[in-house]
């Protein structure tokens, strides 16, 4: 995923409530053209029933950077049956990878 616009939430992978409780991923933030990284570890839990996603938590942990600042704030919110992770990003053209490890209900 490429964030073009920084400081606007951007959704990075949806989990579906009425299928998975959880996920645990692994990202990996580039700033376009240079390198400059992060990589951080981030669980999400929702406590929805799977018609609903309840409402979604997450916990970030395990960041490290080389440009001394963060490059990404993460949150998540919910939509109907689905669990969001949303990236909001402090620079424009920021690519996000992720590698990311869902667990059934």
């Amino acid at each position: 995923v490429t964030v073009a616009t920084a400081s606007v939430a951007t959704t990075v992978d949806n989990l579906y409530a009425n299928t998975y409780s959880s996920a645990a991923y692994t990202v990996t933030s580039v700033l376009q053209n240079t390198n400059i990284r992060e990589i951080s570890r981030i669980h999400l839990v929702h406590n929805g029933d799977g018609s609903s996603a309840g409402t979604a938590t997450i916990s970030v942990y395990g960041t490290v950077n080389t440009a001394g600042n963060s490059l990404v704030t993460w949150s998540a919110t919910t939509s109907g049956n689905i669990a969001r992770l949303q990236a909001t990003t402090t620079n424009n053209n920021t690519i996000i990878r992720i590698r990311k490890d869902y667990q059934a209900l």
